[in-house]
């Protein structure tokens, strides 16, 4: 699993049960039309659209500590703003990734942190409570 800054999660979680749990689900309703929106572009040839995009889902991810995600964002952008979109590709894979990790890592920081009323799912937002299985 991947680790995310126990420093940036400590600031976030200072807000409070369920803010943190709205803000975790912003930032995965986010990133999942964000990693949508590379696809898309890289499908279109589109690079100029794809460094906007990762630079977006950088920003995110530096604010939750998924540093991973924010080193693979920040390369896809530097490289896609050069236009090779051959490497370009294979970093979309793994921006891809490493937002599917760090998507994990949320949900087990929510399961760690939340008291049962706080949780997603207690809240309307079930689509991201930990408790409910992914699916892939």
């Amino acid at each position: 699993m991947v680790r995310l800054d126990p420093a940036f999660l400590a600031g976030l979680r200072e807000l409070g049960g369920r803010e943190f749990s709205e803000l975790v689900r912003l930032f995965l309703d986010d990133g999942e039309l964000r990693v949508t929106a590379l696809r898309s572009a890289q499908r279109a040839g589109d690079a100029a659209v794809m460094a906007r995009v990762a630079h977006s889902l950088k920003g995110s991810a530096a604010t939750f500590g998924a540093e991973a995600l924010a080193e693979q964002c920040r390369e896809l952008q530097a490289l896609a703003a050069c236009g090779d979109l051959a490497v370009v590709a294979r970093l979309g894979d793994g921006v891809e990734a490493e937002f599917a990790r760090a998507t994990d890592a949320l949900r087990h920081e929510l399961s760690n942190t939340l008291t049962p009323g706080d949780m997603p799912c207690a809240t309307g937002l079930a689509k991201h409570c930990p408790c409910v299985t992914r699916v892939p």
